[in-house]
């Protein structure tokens, strides 16, 4: 529950991701899965998030769900409250280069559990699909890179299918925080009943450093 999930929504919010996103977005359908580095004016590292397009609101504005690394919420939701009014600048040397907007940026969560919105919880490994399966039927047979609601008893679940740290298949689960409890207990049941278990953060990390990525 330690990646933080953020909304990105408005006329310009497709076009305000793309400025700042390294990977094109630009055919990025609904219900697809994109990971990409998040770069500020200097090209410098802001984040390596996961992002999702999600159906347009009943006011015609494209709506995106960005889920951040662990500890990076606050970090990107700085970043975008301070250049998401689409007058700020994002060259120094080019006074015309700002950042499309207006984008209305809400936090789901602060990363973890107790807040408010949702939270999101990972599984990763070559038994992650079958895992997932029991506690979600459907979700495990996902396509690369796309995601789905997906109800479950508790409530409904956006799972998002991915590759992790270059591990696959990966899986993210984006649960109400209500339900988010109920559905890591039965998450974690599964993944022992296949022989896993729990990963923190700090070893992770480290296995993300022997991977290199």
């Amino acid at each position: 529950g330690d990646h933080g999930i953020l909304t990105v929504r408005g006329a310009r919010a497709a076009a305000c991701l793309q400025t700042v996103a390294a990977a094109d977005l630009t055919a990025l359908a609904v219900g697809q899965v994109r990971r990409t580095a998040l770069l500020d004016g200097d090209a410098g590292l802001i984040d390596d998030v996961l992002v999702l397009r999600n159906p347009q609101d009943a006011w015609g504005q494209d709506q995106f769900t960005l889920v951040t690394s662990p500890g990076r919420v606050h970090a990107v939701a700085r970043w975008f409250d301070a250049h998401s009014d689409g007058f700020a600048c994002f060259d120094d040397d080019d006074v015309y280069a700002k950042v499309p907007g207006p984008v209305v940026v809400a936090r789901q969560n602060a990363g973890g559990f107790g807040a408010l919105g949702r939270t999101a919880l990972a599984l990763v490994g070559p038994d992650a699909a079958k895992a997932l399966a029991k506690v979600l039927p459907g979700a495990g047979d996902l396509p690369a890179d796309t995601a789905r609601e997906i109800p479950w008893k508790e409530g409904r679940v956006t799972a998002l299918r991915t590759t992790l740290w270059g591990v696959a298949p990966a899986f993210l689960l984006l649960a109400e925080e209500a339900s988010a409890r109920g559905l890591w207990q039965d998450a974690l049941a599964a993944v022992k009943a296949a022989g896993g278990g729990l990963l923190g953060v700090d070893a992770r990390t480290k296995l993300r450093k022997a991977a290199g990525s």
